[in-house]
């Protein structure tokens, strides 16, 4: 059988419930001493010669210490933190019941109660003793209290499960805890048929004087997401003659229609009329030009134009060259090359990602 121990360091649980199994037996007792007991006349024997109506003097001992029964007990330790004249301290709060759940939210109840700031339950075991055990407050800066938490089958083994784990705490952060031992606490919850169990929780350092956790580890940053696609750009060409000469004018937008009514009224502008060929918009692309030299010399009436769109500057230039050439023939003999316009106009143009 387990037994019961008041928190040496903070208030426990448990007082109350022993107020309640008592008044149960004060009660049973009185009924008994009702039925007969006592000397009543019914011919029944006193169960207690001595007059003592039926309820024997307990045992001398510790009253800290009492012997329990009865069904399996679960118990939690909680944790909270305190602000006590611009210092953070952790304060635990700890309960029994025949429920985990139980357990777990009059702990937190006690806890809440009292307005501390991030209460949580560290430990809970069943039919077992649970411990708590702090670290003394160095002076030497920063000021951390490291603190454990352990249970076991005996009150001696949760202690040293529970100082060992305010130890490791220290360890952590490549500092050394000054004695954990000294502030340790323990109960225990009754024996039942199933196993001792529990599970205890790694408690991260306190900076008493930030209230700030030390050595918890910080969260990685939120993935970037990875930037939005640009918008398609498109690039169009017209091309016309008029008494002005040939002109070709460029024009792009956020859309086909856009890029060639751009390229339409850039060329309608150069020309003093509406130009005759609209080379079709492309997206995210280069659009490129080549004309022929046209040497009326040597019978040449009218330059060849050639038209391509490419990913690139340079391919789209190379295949506007060959369409170019493709066509340069009789009458329109000569030598094929991108350049700029008699008006100014560029040879070749790239929109979008297209360079």
């Amino acid at each position: 059988m387990l037994r019961y121990v008041n928190s040496r360091r903070r208030e426990a649980g448990l007082p109350g419930r022993w107020l309640i199994r008592l008044a149960g037996l004060l009660v049973v007792a009185a009924f008994l001493g009702a039925c007969g007991g006592g000397g009543n006349g019914n011919g029944m024997p006193d169960p207690d010669p001595g007059g003592g109506g039926g309820m024997p003097d307990p045992p001398p001992g510790d009253e800290d210490e009492m012997d329990i029964t009865g069904l399996e007990e679960y118990g939690s330790i909680v944790l909270g933190i305190e602000e006590d004249d611009d210092e953070f301290f952790q304060n635990d709060f700890d309960d029994v019941h025949t429920s985990r759940s139980a357990a777990r939210d009059e702990a937190l109840d006690k806890c809440r109660s009292r307005d501390y700031e991030n209460c949580r339950e560290v430990l809970w075991f069943r039919n077992a003793c649970g411990a708590i055990a702090y670290s003394e407050i160095s002076d030497r800066p920063p000021r951390i209290e490291f603190t454990g938490v352990g249970w076991g089958t005996s009150e001696s083994a949760a202690e040293r499960n529970a100082v060992a784990a305010c130890e490791k705490a220290a360890r952590d952060i490549g500092d050394v805890a000054d004695d954990c031992s000294g502030g340790s606490s323990s109960f225990c919850g009754q024996a039942g048929s199933a196993t001792p169990t529990g599970e205890a929780s790694t408690i991260p350092p306190l900076n008493i004087d930030t209230g700030e956790v030390v050595g918890e580890p910080t969260p990685p940053p939120s993935p970037t997401p990875p930037p939005s696609p640009p918008a398609n750009q498109y690039v169009a060409n017209s091309l016309g003659y008029s008494s002005r000469g040939w002109a070709w004018a460029f024009g792009s937008g956020t859309s086909a229609a856009a890029a060639e009514r751009a390229a339409q009224t850039t060329c309608r502008n150069l020309l003093g009329q509406t130009c005759q060929s609209t080379y079709r918009a492309v997206a995210n692309g280069c659009l490129a030009i080549a004309r022929s030299e046209c040497n009326r010399n040597e019978g040449c009436t009218r330059p060849a134009f050639g038209r391509d769109a490419e990913p690139t500057r340079a391919e789209a230039g190379t295949n506007a060259i060959a369409a170019c050439e493709r066509g340069a023939s009789g009458s329109r003999r000569g030598t094929c090359r991108v350049s700029t316009s008699d008006q100014g106009q560029p040879g070749v143009v790239c929109v979008g990602t297209a360079r």
